[in-house]
């Protein structure tokens, strides 16, 4: 007898996205198989989670040092492109800092670790900078919320969040896992302030298969969705002044090199071929 059958119509598979049954043997997937494969009595638990995305057996081994932020005594942080380009900034770097901590006696890897809360952050920022279009960063914020819950509060990660800006940012996030995933498991963070603006409209515009399929729509109903998703008239403006007058900073680390006399001409003559290769689907 099986330990466990979770049933999804939104089973995230390498094959595309399916209804599906994903038997639990021990600690290991035994299978995934096409829904009612497995009878109610050949588990001893079955979790309906139709309407909710199941994404089985993601790992994720990769890591990012692009972005490493170095401190004075030597050691450093790895930013990711997350919280770069357009939060990294001489205040917000000493904030980061303020959120980092030694490792832990007997950790493998050397360099300061970014306090829970900041992870959680760090994470949200991810899934944004990805322009809600994908589930993965979502699902790595939620599992890090669900390890990290017991070491920082509601109060700790809002506080972090407003100290770079990004109290929005982390509420869509919180909002969207509780739409997505298990309803409750982040209630912690739900219920400790009312929904942002921004996480009001994300739960309307940026549905779980818009998530899924974002890649096989239109560029511009993407950016569109994202807009909204941002919180309003002044956040789009804000996105949009960025897009068409970028920061020296953003130029740098859009090119991974110093700015010159014709990194704004190169940044503009590769924005304007984004836009000739549009999908001739404008609506998604």
């Amino acid at each position: 007898m099986l330990d466990l059958v979770i049933r999804s119509d939104r089973v995230v598979t390498p094959s595309g996205v399916a209804a599906c049954d994903v038997a639990i043997q021990g600690e290991k997937i035994a299978a995934v198989a096409a829904s009612g494969t497995f009878s109610a009595g050949s588990a001893k638990r079955v979790i309906d989670m139709t309407g909710k995305i199941v994404m089985p057996g993601g790992i994720d081994p990769h890591v990012h040092c692009k972005w490493y932020s170095p401190h004075p005594d030597g050691s450093g942080v790895d930013l990711h492109w997350s919280i770069a380009p357009d939060v990294v900034d001489a205040r917000r770097i000493r904030v980061i800092w303020e959120h980092s901590r030694p490792p832990r006696p007997g950790a493998s890897l050397p360099g300061s670790r970014l306090s829970p809360e900041m992870t959680l952050v760090h994470l949200a920022k991810h899934f944004h900078s990805h322009q809600y279009r994908a589930p993965k960063p979502l699902v790595d914020f939620y599992v890090a919320s669900r390890v990290l819950r017991h070491e920082t509060s509601a109060q700790a990660l809002f506080a972090a969040a407003r100290s770079l800006g990004l109290v929005p940012v982390v509420d869509v996030a919180i909002r969207l896992c509780e739409r997505s995933f298990l309803p409750g498991s982040l209630a912690h963070f739900a219920e400790a302030r009312p929904p942002t603006t921004s996480a009001r409209l994300a739960r309307v515009v940026i549905s779980d298969r818009f998530m899924i399929e974002a890649d096989e729509r239109a560029r511009v109903a993407n950016w569109l969705r994202y807009l909204v998703a941002a919180g309003g008239v002044r956040a789009a403006w804000e996105s949009i002044v960025g897009l068409v007058v970028p920061s020296r900073l953003l130029l740098m680390q859009f090119f991974n090199r110093p700015v010159n006399a014709f990194s704004y001409a190169l940044y503009y003559w590769r924005q304007l071929k984004k836009v000739v290769t549009l999908s001739n689907r404008w609506t998604g």
